[in-house]
Parts: C-alpha cells; structure tokens; sequence
C-alpha cells in the first residue's frame, strides 16, 4: 500500500503530535544545558554524546543521580568562553540519558533519547554546571491537504533513498512508513541522512510543521542527486578496474603461451615499436 492510499484516520494518526505532552516525560522548568557544537539531538531520536570537559562530565554525574533529564542546545558561538543565551539556537530538546559510561580517558559517553522541542528562556546558574530555565517549544496544528502532500513526497522520496543506499537497512522503510506523526518522519529523516550541523540546526529550529517538511524534502531531493552521481561514478570505475584486471589476465595467459611455444615474448613496447619500423 502506497503512502497516497492511506486510509483518512492513517492521515489523521501522522499529524504532528508535538503540542501535546508526554505524560511520561515531564519537562521540569530548569534543566542542566549541554552545549552541543557538532551533532544535534531530536526528539524520539538517539544520540551518543562524548564529553571530556570538567563541567559537562559534573553535569552527566548530577544528573544520573537525579531525574535523568537534561536540554541539549546547539551552540553558534565557536567560542567556549562563558556561553550567553544568544549564543545558542532558539530551539533546542529535552533528552533523557539513557545510558552513561566512563572512558579511561576520563571522559564520558552518553546515550540521549530525545523528548521534545524546548525553547531557553534565560541562563539560570553556571557553576558547578550551567542550568537554564526552559519551556517546550509551540509547535502549532498543521493539518492542511498542502502539509500532507509534502509528507508524502518527502516519506516516498525517502523510501526511494533507502533503495538506493546500500548502507541503509531494509527495515528502515517499514519504520518511517509507521511513523505515528508527520513531525517524527521530518525529524528521523534529518537524523538519518547526511546533514550539516548548521542544516541539523535549522531542522531542529523550524517548529512549524510544514517549513520542517519543506527542509527535508529539498535535503532529500539534494541527497538522492548525490548518491545517484555517486552510484554512476562507482559502476564507472568498477567496470573500468575489471575491464583492466581482465586486459592483464589475457595478457599474463599469452606470455605463459609464448613461453611454452618457445617464442620470445614481447612486451607491449617491442610490439609499438616494430610497427613503427
């Protein structure tokens, strides 16, 4: 069954479902803030996380020891020194960590799954580690016929993308089709496929449904151009290597020949220049 046979309720069920809370995922109005400089975290998505500074590594320990939660926020500053409101994206996402473990480098790794979107209203502390009072993003109802037909594309184009690829899993196709929103098919679909940070950011960034929807779809078509050129370019150069490797073979088999007969073999050089006496 294609996307554009889905039943009414089908349609109905993958509306963004973001403006509603998750009953089993509170958001306290202060949580600790973990800068993130080179990966971005969506909601309902996996995120590992390395972190080797002093305060961030204190963060991950209170934390562990409290509620689990914490706000990830994409930081737009290159600099680390003392990280103003307006350093960060406008919109960031409450994760809970999943899992943490200490390296022998004395670094950490973490695992984060998303919540949902949430805005920084102003810093609230910055020692021992920073802690900034947040709200969950308004992310308006969008149900237009309009919005739909860009989920569409996008969930089609997507699909024909994971065909495309062998690196992605099979099952990835039954998972975006199953999707329960539009909002998660935007958001997993910037997880998935190869982004920028900055181009992560303005996904992460764009609360209203169908602008979201819009960025996936031209990231996707972008992609899909990407990988068809790369595809070619591949086959190209493989059948060119095999058309060699077999040149050399006949060519190492006519020697093995020539020396069996008795003949002198000649290499392509003696041959060029016998043609030219």
């Amino acid at each position: 069954m294609t996307f554009e046979k889905a039943s009414a309720r089908d349609r109905k069920r993958r509306r963004s479902r973001e403006t509603s809370m998750d009953p089993e995922m509170p958001t306290p109005d202060v949580l600790p803030i973990v800068p993130l400089r080179d990966v971005v975290l969506f909601p309902y998505t996996i995120t590992s996380l390395t972190l080797d500074d002093p305060q961030s590594i204190a963060l991950i320990e209170a934390a562990m020891h409290a509620d689990r939660l914490v706000a990830t926020f994409p930081c737009l500053s290159q600099t680390s020194d003392r990280l103003r409101r307006q350093d960060f994206a406008p919109v960031g996402c409450a994760g809970r960590i999943i899992k943490s473990l200490r390296l022998p480098d004395d670094s950490v790794r973490v695992l984060i799954r998303g919540i949902r979107r949430v805005e920084l209203k102003r810093i609230h502390k910055r020692k021992p580690y920073m802690t900034g009072r947040v709200a969950p993003a308004a992310v308006p109802e969008d149900s237009s016929v309009e919005t739909e037909a860009i989920a569409a594309a996008a969930l089609n184009q997507f699909q024909g993308l994971v065909a495309l690829a062998p690196h992605f899993p099979e099952e990835l196709k039954i998972v975006v089709y199953n999707l329960e929103d539009y909002g998660r098919l935007a958001d997993l679909v910037a997880d998935t496929i190869n982004l920028s940070f900055q181009e992560k950011v303005a996904v992460l960034c764009a609360v209203a449904l169908r602008h979201r929807l819009e960025l996936v779809l031209q990231y996707l078509a972008r992609e899909e151009v990407l990988l068809r050129v790369g595809n070619e370019i591949q086959n190209k150069v493989s059948a060119e290597f095999a058309r060699g490797q077999r040149d050399h073979f006949l060519r190492e088999q006519l020697k093995a020949i020539q020396e069996q007969l008795g003949e002198e073999p000649e290499t392509p050089d003696i041959t060029v220049l016998r043609e030219r006496l």
